[in-house]
């Protein structure tokens, strides 16, 4: 079973990915593009050899600068690509809560400002390192102290502090006692990949990496699997917890909506419209003793 929310939220994963790609494929064109004449004219001003470009005369600058001003620039980029899918995977826990407090579970209490993974799972009743393992625990630890470092210092004092400890493996009362370092990072990514091919998984980190300044394409992509990977496994315990009469009552209300009941006046149309809408909302499959339940009801 899946929600809305985890839908919303790969929707969310593949729309940056796209972006990433149209961002990287637009700055690969412009060095093809400029590098004859960055070559042979590296101190000709922009403002000079890009007439027509309203914004030269706001970065007025020789061409050699522009060059390496780009690859400055892409690096930003990409640390924006970093810290925006960490942040959506946390509007994706608090868009979950809401979700099922609105669908499944009237009692559970409002989503959290603060502490968003830590607090939706306790609401939720998870403890993360039971349900998931160490090593999705641990890899998530990673990426929101690696988070934190982009956001809040200097490229060149990101290895430093907790992230650095993580890393090495050295204790800290601030890490889980069961945390993972970077070297243990990597053996168990290895064995988890092995033998698979086309799952989301993390295949190109070196998690005992101490350069910690910039992003490359292949890390990026594995951070977007692992948030994918990792939506799904709480999606799957989340949704594994409600009531199953709830979620059937949730379908049938989904497919009056959508089918302008009470058209469906025979069984053999209503039973496969009433299947698509559970498989389209919830991804659910239901007997055909639920089906037929939900025939012909509130008519």
């Amino acid at each position: 079973m899946r929600s809305q929310s985890l839908v919303d939220f790969h929707k969310s994963v593949s729309e940056l990915n796209n972006h990433l790609s149209h961002t990287l494929f637009v700055f690969k064109q412009f060095k093809i593009d400029n590098q004859t004449l960055i070559g042979s004219k590296p101190n000709l001003r922009t403002i000079a050899a890009y007439k027509e470009n309203e914004m030269a005369p706001q970065f007025d600058v020789t061409l050699n600068k522009l060059a390496e001003s780009a690859d400055v620039t892409l690096d930003y980029i990409l640390d924006t690509f970093f810290v925006f899918i960490n942040t959506r995977f946390e509007v994706y826990l608090i868009g979950l809560q809401n979700y099922v407090k609105a669908n499944f579970d009237d009692m559970l209490p409002e989503p959290p400002d603060n502490h968003i993974y830590e607090k939706v799972l306790e609401n939720f009743g998870i403890n993360p390192e039971v349900q998931f393992g160490t090593l999705f625990t641990s890899t998530f630890s990673y990426y929101k102290l690696r988070r934190n470092a982009t956001m809040h210092r200097d490229k060149k004092r990101r290895y430093q502090g907790l992230l650095e400890r993580l890393i090495k493996g050295t204790p800290d009362e601030k890490l889980a006692a069961n945390q993972l370092s970077g070297a243990a990072l990597n053996n168990e990514w290895q064995s988890y990949v092995k033998g698979q091919t086309k799952c989301h998984a993390v295949r190109n980190t070196d998690f005992t990496n101490k350069d910690l300044t910039r992003f490359g394409l292949p890390e990026l992509i594995d951070v977007f699997n692992f948030y994918r990977l990792f939506a799904e496994l709480i999606d799957s315990e989340v949704m594994g917890k409600q009531d199953r009469v709830k979620l059937l009552k949730y379908c049938h209300k989904c497919y009056k909506e959508f089918y302008n009941f009470p058209d469906d006046l025979l069984y053999e149309s209503f039973a496969p419209k009433f299947l698509h809408i559970c498989k389209l909302k919830l991804n659910l499959i239901p007997e055909q003793d639920e089906i037929k339940k939900y025939f012909k009801k509130d008519i």
